[in-house]
C-alpha cells in the first residue's frame, strides 16, 4: 500500500484569520485535520490542542483509560480505543482550558483522524472535517458529517443539491471542547 500526503489550509473567503490545524507524521503513518471553532485565538488554540494530544496519545506507550470495558487485549481494538480516547482527552483538555480563561470560553474544534497500521486503516472523528479515499481514481467519503444539514439530508428532510446552499450548512452537531464529553465515530478500514 502507498500513502501519498500533503497538507495544505486556506483561510476561505469569509474569514480573516485560519483555525485550521493539521498533522503528518509519516513516520507513524499517522495524518489529523481539525478545524477550530471560537473566535480567532480560540478556534486556533483548539485545533492545536487537538492535533498535539492526538500525536501524543498515539506516539505513547501508556494504555490507561483506553482500554474498553472488557479490558480488550484485541490489538484492532485497543487501537480503535486508543484514538478515540486521543479525541476524547483533547475535548477534556480544551473544555478545561476554556473554563480557565474566560478569552476562550465557547472555544472547540472538530477532528479527523487516520492512523495506518500494516493492513488496516483507523478512523476517528468528530465533527465536519471529512476523510476521503482516492482509490483507482475514483475518491470516496468516508466519514460523515455531524452537521444539522447532514442529518436533514440523512432522514430525507433536504436534499443532497438543497443541502449545498442551506443558510444552516455550516451548523455542526458534535465537536471537542465546548462541552465536557461527545461521541466519536470510528472505523477500521481493512486494506
Amino acid at each position: 500500500m502507498r500513502i501519498v500526503s500533503t497538507g495544505m489550509t486556506d483561510v476561505g473567503l469569509k474569514r480573516g484569520h485560519n483555525e485550521d490545524n493539521y498533522l503528518i507524521n509519516e513516520e507513524l503513518n499517522l495524518f489529523v485535520v481539525a478545524d477550530g471553532m471560537g473566535g480567532h485565538a480560540g478556534g486556533e488554540y483548539a485545533s492545536a490542542i487537538a492535533v498535539n494530544t492526538v500525536e501524543e496519545v498515539v506516539t505513547s506507550l501508556e494504555l490507561e483509560g483506553v482500554a474498553g470495558e472488557d479490558d480488550e487485549t484485541d490489538p484492532v481494538e485497543l487501537t480503535r480505543h486508543k484514538l478515540s480516547h486521543a479525541i476524547r482527552l483533547a475535548g477534556r483538555r480544551i473544555f478545561d482550558k476554556a473554563r480557565q480563561q474566560p478569552g476562550y470560553h465557547g472555544m472547540g474544534t472538530t477532528a479527523v483522524v487516520l492512523l495506518v497500521q500494516g493492513l488496516n486503516a483507523f478512523v476517528a472523528h468528530v465533527g465536519d472535517s471529512r476523510l476521503y479515499r482516492m482509490r483507482d481514481g475514483a475518491v470516496e467519503q468516508i466519514t460523515e458529517d455531524h452537521s444539522l444539514i447532514a442529518e436533514k439530508v440523512k432522514h430525507g428532510l433536504i436534499t443532497p443539491e438543497e443541502a449545498k446552499n442551506h443558510r444552516m450548512r455550516n451548523v455542526i452537531t458534535r465537536s471537542r471542547g465546548c462541552q465536557e464529553e461527545g461521541g466519536v465515530d470510528r472505523q477500521v478500514l481493512a486494506g
